[in-house]
């Protein structure tokens, strides 16, 4: 069951990966981006002509156990950079956005991070729209088979 669902969670981070890179541009998809002064990294940090955002991906199945992730990850984030928007995106087979959106409804602990929002994949992707890509250079991207 385990390995399942870290299967699922890799799984999950490359395809947002790629939709990212589809959207902003290889070079402004930092993946596994340190921050503070800790060995703390965010999932993907998008550079944007609006400023930067931040985005950690995780797989979850119930409100619960949402919640239960949500708190873990607030207190990891505490130093993230306070200008900077921050997304938690749940992949789940089982939660709506709505969904999502009602199990956060009283968690009182996310008003830590004033610039956090948790969102579903698809909500992420709908709000990644409202950043404008950074143009970039001409230049060949290197190929996941030639690494």
């Amino acid at each position: 069951m385990a390995a399942a669902n870290n299967t699922r969670s890799i799984n999950s981070e490359r395809q947002l990966e790629k939709e990212l890179i589809s959207i902003f541009g290889e070079l402004f998809v930092h993946t596994e981006k340190f921050y503070g002064v800790g060995k703390n990294r965010v999932d993907f940090l998008i550079y944007t002509q609006d400023g930067n955002f931040g985005v950690d991906i995780f797989t979850t199945e119930t409100k619960r156990d949402l919640q239960k992730n949500i708190n873990i990850k607030v207190d990891k984030y505490l130093d993230f950079p306070k200008g900077t928007d921050l997304y938690f995106a749940v992949a789940s087979v089982n939660l709506s956005e709505a969904d999502v959106q009602d199990a956060i409804t009283n968690m009182s602990k996310l008003s830590l991070i004033p610039r956090l929002e948790i969102v579903t994949i698809s909500e992420l992707i709908k709000r990644s729209t409202q950043y404008r890509s950074i143009h970039s250079p001409s230049f060949t991207p290197l190929k996941k088979e030639q690494v």
